[in-house]
């Protein structure tokens, strides 16, 4: 508006200048078309009086009104701020005259006054300052009052991303194996953002995978890692950790006993594996904890005996793998659990003879003692049968 009239006024300054100079040439045809001059009256002297002040007012005016300078304030409405560490409102300044000039103004956040700003323009040029907001501003509608203009802004929380469900399978590998991760990411702030997705392991990074995520969405990202050498892989993405073992697998020798706490006895039971994979074979006591008095170990088409097994009933199982580890004391790949179905009992009798002869001295009276046991077989083969089942994981004895 004030352009407006800043426009008109020059021009009443250029059309009053143009009769002043007329009428310092013919006055008389000037006093014709300014009202309450007489013609016969005027005098170039009397012009000049009469037109010189009217020209100078809007000289004056128009200086006053376009050439000095003054600002306007643009800004979008209502403005999205973000809540950074550092909150801030850009907003342009147009220096609308035809002078150069300082833009100086303080302004005010839902009313509550902040320290003066400023901002150097030449004329008839436009800029952007930045109005630091109180970093205490809550999430929600504002309203900012610079130079006499309110401003409507909408306070923004910041991306913020919070991971989840990090994992790392199989649980235990072998050296060289992939290991796949996958992680859940969510943006719980109200506008986008970007994600790094850093993957490190054991605190170095070995893949990054930066992802856009908009506000309030989650997606998940999928990574795969090998390992050269064996140990825990502690992975970790942003502050979400998972681990994985990495393992290096070795094969037994043939018949090597891995547990035996059931000596004593005399009795002893062979175990003859009829498949290709390598196997373990246990004998456990009770059925309520499962836990091995017995387990040795027999490679493919091998056999191996335990001896002087103690008298008592006794659950038999074996298992078929490769890729047999300390840190698991089991095979990484599984390929049967096996459950024979009758229990082993082992007993040990003893029996005493008597008997006399008779000769011509008189008779001898004689004895013999004797003692007996049994000693057992187990043919080791895979699959479900008359004697033997299959078993979950979680109903088979582990070391």
């Amino acid at each position: 508006m004030r352009e407006i009239v800043g426009a008109i006024v020059s021009l009443l300054f250029l059309l009053s200048g143009a009769l002043l100079v007329v009428g310092s040439i013919k006055p008389a045809l000037v006093a014709r078309v300014v009202p309450g001059m007489k013609p016969e009256g005027a005098g170039k002297r009397r012009v000049l009086l009469d037109l010189a002040p009217v020209v100078a007012a809007f000289l004056a005016l128009s200086i006053v009104l376009l050439w000095v300078p003054h600002y306007q304030i643009h800004g979008d409405d209502p403005a999205n701020v973000v809540l950074t560490a550092t909150p801030t409102l850009t907003v342009q300044v147009k220096n609308a005259g035809l002078l150069s000039g300082t833009f100086r103004s303080s302004y005010a956040v839902d009313g509550q006054g902040q320290p003066e700003v400023n901002l150097p323009l030449k004329a008839w040029s436009t800029g952007t300052i930045e109005l630091p907001l109180p970093v205490s501003l809550a999430p929600g509608a504002h309203t900012v009052t610079v130079a006499g203009e309110k401003i409507a802004i909408v306070a923004l929380r910041p991306a913020a991303f919070r991971c989840s469900r990090l994992t790392g399978k199989p649980a235990v590998v072998k050296i060289g194996q992939e290991i796949f991760v996958n992680v859940t990411v969510k943006n719980s702030g109200d506008v986008s953002g970007e994600f790094p997705g850093v993957l490190k392991v054991n605190g170095k990074q070995v893949d990054a995978k930066a992802t856009v995520i908009g506000p309030g969405e989650q997606t998940t990202l999928y990574y795969s890692v090998k390992r050269k050498s064996p140990g825990t892989c502690r992975i970790q993405i942003d502050s979400a950790r998972a681990s994985v073992m990495v393992v290096r697998p070795i094969r037994l020798a043939n018949g090597k006993v891995l547990r035996n706490t059931a000596g004593g006895g005399r009795s002893a039971v062979e175990f003859q594996n009829k498949e290709r994979d390598d196997a373990m074979a246990f004998l456990i006591r009770s059925s309520k904890t499962m836990a091995p008095v017995v387990v040795v170990y027999v490679r493919g088409h091998s056999k191996a005996k335990i001896a002087n097994v103690a008298d008592g009933a006794y659950g038999v199982y074996w298992c078929f793998g490769r890729d047999w580890n300390t840190y698991t004391s089991d095979f990484l790949v599984s390929s049967g659990r096996i459950k024979y179905l009758k229990p082993l009992v082992l007993h040990t009798t003893s029996s005493t003879n008597y008997w006399t002869t008779w000769d011509s001295w008189g008779y001898t009276r004689w004895s013999q003692s004797s003692t007996h046991w049994y000693n057992w077989t187990y043919f080791l083969a895979k699959g479900t049968g008359k004697y033997q089942t299959d078993v979950t994981e979680s109903k088979f004895p582990g070391l």
